[in-house]
């Protein structure tokens, strides 16, 4: 039985490193906080709704889910988020504000789950397989927007 110990100065650099970002992210919010002051809740409510709308991902179910191929699109068996949005299909690295790819519904051929756990996407001839445990819940909330744009394409 071979146990690997972690290098003590491996170790040591994860913590300055955190300990760095947790100094920057502290500073961060303290100047935000410093821009707000004497605004009333209701305005800073409005505030945040109005930033966080600008994000890509606004409006996004976000699902865990790891990718399956070994076609190097996506780190293999390293947790991502699928993206189920009223207007796309996005893959995030799982912490990541921005999407690695958003797919339009227009351009996914096929989903659905070929094996128990496993989801499965074929967008404009790729396919993209992903683990879940969340495959009934992708399915049904990509299924009702597509349902959506089938019907809205029909009314104009």
């Amino acid at each position: 039985m071979c146990i690997t110990v972690p290098d003590l100065s491996t170790t040591e650099h994860i913590e300055r490193t955190l300990t760095s970002k947790l100094q920057e992210v502290k500073g961060a919010i303290t100047e935000q906080w410093k821009q707000i002051q004497g605004t009333s809740a209701e305005e800073a409510q409005e505030e945040y709704m109005k930033t966080l709308q600008l994000w890509s991902g606004y409006g996004t179910t976000m699902f865990n889910v790891t990718y399956l191929l070994s076609d190097r699109r996506y780190p293999q068996k390293v947790p991502l988020w699928l993206g189920v949005g009223h207007k796309n299909l996005s893959v995030f690295l799982r912490g990541d504000r921005e999407p690695q790819e958003a797919f339009s519904y227009e351009n996914i051929q096929s989903f659905g789950t070929p094996y128990t756990n496993k989801y499965k996407v074929v967008v404009d001839g790729d396919t993209l397989l992903f683990e879940t445990e969340q495959v009934a819940d992708i399915a049904r909330l990509m299924k009702a927007y597509v349902s959506l744009i089938v019907k809205e394409k029909n009314l104009h």
